[in-house]
Parts: C-alpha cells; sequence; structure tokens
C-alpha cells in the first residue's frame, strides 16, 4: 500500500493504492510523484506522472483517478507523492 502526501486542496475520498502484489513480492519499491488536475466539482480531471518508478505508476494512477477533492470555484492542479515501500 502506498502513503500519500498531498498539498493543497482537501481530499473528501481517498481509495487506498493497491501495491502491486508481484512488484511488492520481488522488494520494487518507490516513489511516483504525480500532478493531478482538480476539476471545479473535485473529480480528478487528469493525472500526470512526474517522476518515480514507471512499474509503480498504474497502480498509483488507478486509485489517485477515483479520488474526491473538496470543490473549488476554479480547476487546481495538485502535486501529490506515493511512497511504496516493499517492507511495510
Amino acid at each position: 500500500m502506498g502513503r500519500a502526501q498531498v498539498s493543497q486542496r482537501k481530499i473528501l475520498k481517498k481509495v487506498e493504492v493497491q501495491y502491486p502484489s508481484e512488484l511488492k513480492s520481488r522488494g520494487i519499491g518507490g516513489t511516483v510523484q504525480l500532478r493531478i488536475k482538480v476539476s471545479l466539482d473535485g473529480s480528478v480531471k487528469d493525472i500526470d506522472v512526474v517522476g518515480g518508478s514507471a512499474a509503480l505508476a498504474d497502480a498509483a494512477k488507478t486509485s489517485v483517478r477515483q479520488w474526491r477533492f473538496v470543490p473549488s470555484s476554479t480547476e487546481t492542479s495538485v502535486d501529490l507523492s506515493l511512497k511504496f515501500d516493499p517492507n511495510s
């Protein structure tokens, strides 16, 4: 399971990241950095992978796509780091 650090907009609904079991069992971990575009209603509009492990990026994006943020009067970008630790 990944741990997340979020800047800016408050999260209303957070879906936990599913650590790919094959990668975890092989001891493959790391951090995935995402830049999320959040729409006015708080839904995730777009996700860009800006750094980290490509092998873990799909799991991170699948989870984060389901998140909901507090609605706002403007679209915003949120930077997010998800840490995957095979020893956790």
